[in-house]
């Protein structure tokens, strides 16, 4: 749940708000988003909140204007609407069952998208590669060991093709280079010379990095 830093408004001045039972039809015709309008006696100034789900409850104090109520709407529209955008990224994460199940149904579909790119693009490097295997990896999309083993992420199957390439590409090239210095950049770049771009989109794919 995320609140808005509010700032204290005066009460008791003419257009004040009615009851919480009538506040929200008293505003809804000139409120700038929808949101629930709450009149609380205890209330010392106007608070925001936005609920999980993209809810919002506007907290007043009793005696508030109603300017002084429209006015704080507006001044907060931007981040209302920037936060329930937010709020609609995130959703619910999958149960350990949906989890195996979904690690089960494209965990082969990921193995040959892997062994496809390694065929075309390990002789362009001149490596070999030992192994590959598909894992439900939680915070990587891939991983190479020095001696020529390769890990991918089964979710390299849901992303775009050329994305996918990248993160092949990108461990391909760390059995030249084991780090992320400027030889190993440049070595990306013969094959995947866009690869500044395609990480940030990569990262914005399920938070996952390369």
């Amino acid at each position: 749940m995320l609140r808005a830093r509010c700032a204290q408004y005066s009460i008791c001045r003419p257009g004040h708000m009615p009851s919480p039972e009538t506040a929200v039809l008293y505003l809804a015709h000139m409120m700038p988003f929808e949101a629930e309008v709450r009149v609380h006696p205890r209330a010392v100034r106007l608070g925001l909140r936005v609920h999980p789900g993209g809810r919002v409850v506007v907290t007043v104090p009793r005696g508030s204007s109603r300017s002084s109520v429209l006015r704080f709407m507006h001044r907060y529209q931007g981040w209302v609407e920037r936060t329930r955008a937010r709020l609609a990224e995130f959703q619910p994460r999958p149960s350990r069952a949906e989890a195996r199940r979904a690690y089960a149904l494209h965990k082969e579909a990921a193995r040959r998208l892997a062994y496809a790119k390694i065929a075309l693009f390990a002789p362009l490097y001149g490596v070999t590669v030992s192994a590959v295997s598909i894992r439900d990896q939680k915070t990587r999309w891939g991983s190479c060991s020095r001696n020529g083993r390769l890990s991918f992420n089964y979710r390299i199957a849901l992303l775009p093709e050329r994305l996918a390439e990248y993160i092949i590409v990108h461990e391909l090239c760390h059995l030249l280079a084991f780090d992320h210095s400027a030889r190993f950049w440049t070595l990306v770049s013969r094959t995947v010379p866009e690869h500044k771009s395609l990480r940030k989109t990569l990262h914005a794919h399920h938070r996952l990095h390369a």
